[in-house]
Protein backbone atom coordinates (compact mmCIF):
# COMPACT_ATOMS: atom_id res chain seq x y z
CA UNK A 1 0.00 0.00 0.00
CA UNK A 2 1.59 3.46 -0.75
CA UNK A 3 0.51 6.80 0.06
CA UNK A 4 -1.51 7.46 -2.71
CA UNK A 5 -4.01 4.24 -1.64
CA UNK A 6 -5.07 6.20 1.26
CA UNK A 7 -4.77 10.09 2.64
CA UNK A 8 -1.87 12.38 2.82
CA UNK A 9 0.26 11.46 5.82
CA UNK A 10 2.32 13.72 7.79
CA UNK A 11 5.44 13.00 10.04
CA UNK A 12 6.94 15.28 12.82
CA UNK A 13 9.39 14.53 14.91
CA UNK A 14 9.61 17.11 17.88
CA UNK A 15 11.79 17.97 20.92
CA UNK A 16 9.43 18.77 23.42
CA UNK A 17 5.47 19.01 24.58
CA UNK A 18 5.60 22.36 24.25
CA UNK A 19 6.56 22.15 20.42
CA UNK A 20 3.91 19.45 20.20
CA UNK A 21 0.75 22.22 21.37
CA UNK A 22 2.79 24.84 19.83
CA UNK A 23 2.73 22.67 16.51
CA UNK A 24 -0.93 21.86 16.83
CA UNK A 25 -2.14 25.76 17.41
CA UNK A 26 -0.13 26.67 14.38
CA UNK A 27 -1.00 24.54 11.99
CA UNK A 28 -4.94 24.21 13.51
CA UNK A 29 -4.48 20.31 14.02
CA UNK A 30 -7.09 18.32 15.66
CA UNK A 31 -7.55 15.01 17.20
CA UNK A 32 -9.49 12.42 14.85
CA UNK A 33 -13.30 12.59 15.90
CA UNK A 34 -13.30 9.24 14.79
CA UNK A 35 -10.45 6.35 14.79
CA UNK A 36 -8.46 6.20 11.74
CA UNK A 37 -9.50 2.81 10.68
CA UNK A 38 -9.19 3.07 7.00
CA UNK A 39 -5.41 3.70 7.57
CA UNK A 40 -4.63 1.84 10.35
CA UNK A 41 -2.83 -0.61 8.47
CA UNK A 42 -0.60 1.97 6.98
CA UNK A 43 -0.21 3.52 10.09
CA UNK A 44 1.01 0.73 11.83
CA UNK A 45 3.75 0.17 9.12
CA UNK A 46 4.85 3.43 9.52
CA UNK A 47 5.30 3.21 13.43
CA UNK A 48 7.11 -0.12 12.83
CA UNK A 49 9.68 2.07 10.56
CA UNK A 50 9.76 4.76 13.61
CA UNK A 51 10.42 2.04 16.21
CA UNK A 52 12.58 3.23 18.89
CA UNK A 53 11.93 6.59 18.27
CA UNK A 54 7.89 6.34 19.52
CA UNK A 55 6.80 8.45 21.77
CA UNK A 56 8.49 7.88 25.28
CA UNK A 57 6.46 8.29 28.53
CA UNK A 58 6.93 7.71 32.54
CA UNK A 59 4.55 4.10 31.61
CA UNK A 60 6.54 2.97 28.78
CA UNK A 61 5.65 3.73 24.81
CA UNK A 62 2.82 4.84 23.80
CA UNK A 63 1.33 5.44 20.21
CA UNK A 64 2.53 7.97 18.39
CA UNK A 65 0.08 10.84 18.90
CA UNK A 66 -2.83 11.30 15.78
CA UNK A 67 -3.91 14.58 14.74
CA UNK A 68 -6.19 15.28 11.23
CA UNK A 69 -5.79 18.24 9.02
CA UNK A 70 -8.57 18.37 6.50
CA UNK A 71 -7.07 15.07 4.45
CA UNK A 72 -4.19 14.93 5.96
CA UNK A 73 -3.27 12.38 9.07
CA UNK A 74 -0.55 14.18 11.32
CA UNK A 75 2.29 11.62 13.28
CA UNK A 76 3.85 13.95 16.16
CA UNK A 77 6.72 11.88 17.31
CA UNK A 78 8.69 13.01 19.95
CA UNK A 79 12.22 12.92 20.78
CA UNK A 80 13.88 12.98 24.04
CA UNK A 81 15.36 16.50 24.71
CA UNK A 82 18.75 14.81 25.64
CA UNK A 83 18.86 12.88 22.43
CA UNK A 84 21.43 13.31 20.44
CA UNK A 85 20.35 15.43 17.36
CA UNK A 86 23.04 13.10 15.05
CA UNK A 87 21.68 9.79 16.40
CA UNK A 88 18.26 11.14 15.04
CA UNK A 89 19.22 12.51 11.39
CA UNK A 90 21.36 9.14 11.21
CA UNK A 91 18.28 6.96 12.02
CA UNK A 92 15.93 9.60 9.32
CA UNK A 93 19.12 9.15 6.88
CA UNK A 94 18.52 5.39 6.78
CA UNK A 95 14.73 5.21 6.92
CA UNK A 96 13.79 8.35 4.87
CA UNK A 97 13.35 6.11 1.82
CA UNK A 98 11.03 3.61 3.44
CA UNK A 99 8.72 5.75 5.37
CA UNK A 100 8.60 8.20 1.93
CA UNK A 101 6.80 5.57 0.25
CA UNK A 102 4.09 6.11 3.37
CA UNK A 103 4.10 9.78 3.98
CA UNK A 104 3.83 12.82 2.00
CA UNK A 105 6.05 14.81 4.47
CA UNK A 106 8.63 13.84 6.90
CA UNK A 107 9.63 16.76 9.24
CA UNK A 108 12.59 17.40 11.86
CA UNK A 109 12.08 20.17 14.60
CA UNK A 110 14.25 21.36 16.47
CA UNK A 111 13.46 23.18 20.24
CA UNK A 112 16.62 25.53 20.36
CA UNK A 113 16.99 28.41 22.63
CA UNK A 114 19.86 30.10 21.78
CA UNK A 115 21.19 31.18 18.17
CA UNK A 116 24.37 29.18 18.56
CA UNK A 117 23.12 26.31 19.49
CA UNK A 118 20.33 26.28 16.44
CA UNK A 119 22.96 27.14 14.01
CA UNK A 120 25.59 24.22 15.44
CA UNK A 121 22.33 21.52 15.20
CA UNK A 122 21.07 22.63 12.38
CA UNK A 123 24.66 22.91 10.40
CA UNK A 124 24.80 19.80 11.50
CA UNK A 125 22.01 17.57 10.30
CA UNK A 126 22.11 20.40 7.43
CA UNK A 127 25.45 18.09 6.19
CA UNK A 128 24.29 14.57 7.11
CA UNK A 129 21.06 14.90 5.39
CA UNK A 130 22.60 16.48 2.78
CA UNK A 131 20.39 19.35 2.48
CA UNK A 132 20.21 22.17 0.13
CA UNK A 133 20.35 25.74 1.03
CA UNK A 134 18.84 27.27 3.87
CA UNK A 135 15.74 29.72 3.88
CA UNK A 136 14.49 32.04 6.50
CA UNK A 137 11.08 30.98 7.59
CA UNK A 138 8.33 32.22 10.70
CA UNK A 139 9.24 36.03 10.42
CA UNK A 140 13.05 35.22 10.00
CA UNK A 141 13.68 33.58 13.79
CA UNK A 142 13.88 30.06 12.46
CA UNK A 143 16.21 28.36 9.76
CA UNK A 144 14.32 26.31 7.30
CA UNK A 145 16.29 23.33 5.24
CA UNK A 146 14.72 21.79 2.43
CA UNK A 147 16.73 17.78 1.94
CA UNK A 148 16.60 14.45 0.47
CA UNK A 149 12.55 13.56 1.12
CA UNK A 150 12.87 15.32 5.00
CA UNK A 151 12.30 19.12 5.83
CA UNK A 152 14.22 20.67 8.85
CA UNK A 153 13.52 23.45 11.14
CA UNK A 154 15.45 24.57 14.00
CA UNK A 155 13.86 27.33 15.69
CA UNK A 156 15.20 30.42 17.83
CA UNK A 157 13.41 31.56 19.98
CA UNK A 158 11.10 28.55 20.47
CA UNK A 159 8.27 27.66 18.19
CA UNK A 160 5.26 28.40 20.73
CA UNK A 161 7.10 32.25 20.87
CA UNK A 162 7.27 32.85 17.16
CA UNK A 163 4.18 34.12 15.10
CA UNK A 164 3.09 33.33 11.53
CA UNK A 165 4.96 29.88 11.63
CA UNK A 166 2.79 28.28 8.81
CA UNK A 167 6.07 26.79 6.66
CA UNK A 168 6.31 23.83 9.27
CA UNK A 169 2.52 23.04 8.27
CA UNK A 170 1.81 19.74 6.51
CA UNK A 171 -0.10 22.20 3.79
CA UNK A 172 3.37 23.49 2.95
CA UNK A 173 4.83 20.32 1.63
Amino acid sequence: MRISDTSNICVYLVEGDDDEAALTQQCDLKRPDVPLVQSSKILNIIEGHLGKYLRLIRRGRSPIKKYVDGQTIVLVVKFAQGASHRQIANFLKEKRDKLSEYVQCIFLIFDCDAPAEQCSKFNDVSSLLECEEYRPCCSMSARYGLCYKIRILALAPKLENTPLCNCICCSKC
